[in-house]
């Protein structure tokens, strides 16, 4: 009995090292609408929450920024694979291997731009452990309006298989 204690008291140490050294950053830039190339204004966003699935071969994590004066940024993404390697999104590509979407304040109302070009790289997919870690960039649209996500990154996020 004293061996079963002790064994699922290592588990649950596990889970929460793994939870507490859980993260996903980027910074988000704002893109001038007249030349669509500038950098007008940058945020750095990391998120307090995160929720991540595997169905089949398709991950997708969500994840919320801690804002107590604005409604918080949501950042989702979905990659359209379950291995190691670069997943990307473009015009050139015959299928879509990885999406993103932004919810956030613009002009003082909840936006939701969509990427339309990216890259994911899963760098560690532990299957056993269900833990995934990567980095990501996208250019996202919407209405006229261009922001991208530079140096985001997702480290040791738990996945839930469904």
């Amino acid at each position: 009995m004293a061996f079963f204690a002790l064994g699922s008291c290592k588990k649950d140490d596990d889970e929460i090292t793994q939870a507490l050294t859980a993260s996903m950053s980027a910074t988000i830039n704002s893109i001038d609408e007249i030349d669509q190339t500038t950098v007008t204004g940058s945020k750095d966003w990391s998120s307090i929450t995160r929720v991540s699935i595997m169905k089949g071969d398709v991950i997708t994590i969500t994840a919320t920024e801690l804002s107590i004066v604005s409604t918080p940024d949501i950042i989702n993404v979905t990659i359209n694979g379950s291995t190691e390697g670069t997943y990307k999104l473009g015009i050139q590509d015959a299928a879509a291997q990885c999406a993103c979407v932004l919810s956030t304040k613009y002009n003082d109302a909840n936006v939701v731009f969509t990427s339309t070009s990216g890259t994911v790289v899963l760098t560690k997919v532990d299957k056993s452990a269900q833990i995934i870690s990567g980095t990501y960039e996208f250019w996202l649209y919407s209405g006229g309006v261009w922001k991208t996500i530079t140096n985001g990154k997702f480290e040791n996020i738990k996945y839930e298989k469904k």
